[in-house]
């Protein structure tokens, strides 16, 4: 349990989460990252650290698309 709550911030991090799907893509195994993408290939599998990660980001960019567009349509920058 505890090593599983110390892997899951890893998941919540945009940047982690798109280096981690890229290097799946070359190599399934993930043999060369560290061992918090063990943790992952253990929880989601290969296709599932890719699908995660493609959902993830696109919610998490639209999240930020509607922030940014309730902040700035009333009102400019300036």
């Amino acid at each position: 349990m505890m090593v599983a709550s110390m892997r899951l911030p890893s998941l919540s991090n945009p940047v982690q989460t798109f280096r981690v799907a890229a290097i799946a893509l070359f190599d399934p195994v993930l043999s060369v990252i560290d061992p918090t993408s063990f943790f992952l290939l253990d929880t989601f599998g290969s296709t599932g650290i890719i699908v995660y990660t493609l959902l993830y980001l696109c919610f998490v960019g639209l999240l930020f698309l509607l922030i940014g567009y309730l902040v700035f349509r009333r009102r400019d920058l300036l």
